[in-house]
């Protein structure tokens, strides 16, 4: 299965993910893992499609948390 970003974004709309709660980076030369979302949120909404319960509810989390950090 391919995991960078696009192929990422392509699953989380196609529903591939039941119940996803995080997307981590992982860097294998330099041993670093951490959780990105980038613009990840914003690619899945704007493909306009109708989406997965669980799906949505991720989108809708990681928004909501993004836009209480930056208010913060």
């Amino acid at each position: 299965m391919e995991a960078d970003r696009a192929s990422i974004v392509r699953n989380f709309i196609a529903g591939e993910y039941d119940h996803p709660i995080s997307v981590l980076a992982c860097n294998q030369a330099e041993g670093l893992g951490s959780r990105r979302f980038g613009r990840c949120p914003l690619e899945i909404l704007q493909a306009d499609v109708d989406l997965t319960a669980g799906t949505r509810e991720f989108v809708e989390t990681i928004l909501a948390k993004s836009i209480t950090s930056k208010i913060r």
